[in-house]
């Protein structure tokens, strides 16, 4: 529960983390890792893109930084949404549904059905933890099904991982890995750890 920020290790025991408080906390952990993750996404952008940029604390960093240039975005996460606030040129649409404020994530069959017609040249995607056999994962069976969507409507597929989510531990529920087209971490890891998504048609970067 320390490692997914559900409760914080404290001396002689644990103590819960108040939902509203969850994602700010996560938000603080390993900011240089994001920073240089949403730079170097931010490079798979081009004028005139509609992209999906999916709720979590490393989507909103790329949120922050995003091209001046003409974008369309939609979004599931509330916190990701309002990064682009002061983004000139940018239009911007949140999914409606109800919201998890463990994880400021837009959730339920309203968001399902909200991406009925929405197509997009590129969906980046969060994650708890990322395995090359396991997929990546999220907490509910709710939120897999809403990205399953957009990775259906999406021409490109990006993962945003910081290399600590290739070694987490991992969760019940999940997206194939073959889903993905490209991972976006802070560093590239291990020989072996490459090879295994690059046969897998992925490329690391």
């Amino acid at each position: 529960m320390d490692e997914t920020h559900q409760a914080m290790r404290t001396h002689g025991g644990i103590k819960s983390i108040p939902s509203a408080l969850n994602y700010y906390y996560r938000s603080n952990v390993n900011q240089d890792k994001k920073r240089t993750i949403a730079r170097k996404a931010t490079e798979l952008i081009h004028p005139g893109d509609s992209i999906f940029i999916s709720a979590g604390t490393t989507c909103a960093e790329l949120a922050r930084c995003l091209p001046a240039f003409p974008v369309r975005v939609c979004s599931d996460g509330v916190y990701t949404v309002s990064s682009m606030a002061n983004l000139p040129n940018i239009s911007v649409e949140l999914l409606g549904g109800d919201v998890d404020l463990n994880i400021m994530r837009v959730e339920g069959i309203a968001a399902l059905n909200n991406l009925e017609g929405k197509y997009f040249s590129t969906a980046f995607m969060s994650a708890m933890c990322v395995h090359p056999d396991y997929g990546f994962a999220h907490n509910t069976a709710m939120t897999v099904a809403i990205l399953e969507k957009v990775i259906e409507h999406s021409d490109k597929v990006v993962l945003l991982a910081d290399t600590t989510k290739f070694f987490n531990t991992f969760f019940p529920y999940s997206i194939p890995i073959t889903s993905v087209d490209v991972i976006v971490t802070d560093e590239i890891p291990p020989d072996e750890i490459v090879a295994c998504y690059e046969e897998k048609g992925i490329t690391i970067i």
